[in-house]
């Protein structure tokens, strides 16, 4: 794909969140998103739940500005709607409580995507009953469910799956996965979006 960074993203992790936590205590400032950033402090969260954790609060540091078709619930018609940091959060990590769960919110998303005319991208899926106690990792592409051992090899895989067959970023989460193509991989687009928050805080993690 892109010579040199096949174990990129796991050379250089702890680096990486030695760099992002700071930022996100002092910059994030979603109610809900700072509930999940104390649980970093916490002494009983292992590496796996810290990882997800950091992960999923990136939508809270690089506040969504994108906006996208949904469908409305109650008139059944197109509205076009500013991305929230929940969606963004839900479309870059899928968090069920089973695999029953899971399976049901994907075909949802199917679904959506089908109304829509659109096709689902690759999504990274977690499961368990928060995100302190994720048992299972998965990457949901073209019915297939990858199974992986921890979120980092999951996000690995989806990117690349992402990369290597020409796909998009989903689009509520596309700050984020540009972030980590930008910053963690090091791999600069033409395509890529341009956003000035984004630029800064690459610029911060590289200082």
């Amino acid at each position: 794909m892109y010579p040199g960074k096949c174990n990129i993203l796991f050379d250089g992790w702890t680096d990486f969140l030695v760099k992002i936590e700071p930022l996100m205590k002092n910059n994030i400032k979603d109610s809900y998103s700072k509930q999940l950033l104390q649980l970093l402090s916490e002494n009983d969260v292992d590496l796996d739940s810290k990882n997800v954790l950091i992960l999923v609060l990136l939508n809270a540091l690089l506040v969504p500005t994108s906006k996208s078709h949904q469908i409305d619930k109650i008139t059944g018609r197109r509205r076009l709607a500013k991305t929230s940091i929940v969606d963004a959060q839900k479309s870059f990590l899928l968090h069920s409580h089973n695999i029953n769960d899971l399976y049901n919110q994907i075909q949802k998303e199917i679904d959506n995507c089908y109304s829509l005319k659109k096709t689902l991208q690759p999504i990274v899926c977690i499961v368990g009953n928060d995100y302190v106690s994720i048992k299972e990792f998965y990457v949901y592409y073209f019915n297939t469910y990858y199974k992986f051992t921890n979120i980092v090899k999951a996000i690995d895989t989806c990117f690349k799956i992402i990369h290597v067959f020409n796909l998009k970023y989903q689009l509520q989460c596309e700050l984020v996965w540009t972030f980590i193509q930008k910053y963690i991989y090091k791999i600069d687009l033409n395509t890529d979006i341009k956003n000035a928050p984004l630029m800064s805080l690459i610029s911060d993690m590289r200082d």
